[in-house]
């Protein structure tokens, strides 16, 4: 069985990516249409 530990393990990543303030608007925009799939589901 695999534990959460392992998961970190494998995983590999190049780079974090952090919030643009000026893009706020369209997060904010996607998140509510997240949301609303993630109701519908």
């Amino acid at each position: 069985m695999i534990s959460f530990h392992d998961i970190l393990v494998l995983m590999e990543y190049g780079e974090t990516l952090m919030p643009q303030p000026q893009n706020r608007a369209v997060y904010e925009e996607l998140f509510d249409a997240f949301l609303r799939i993630y109701k519908n589901n």
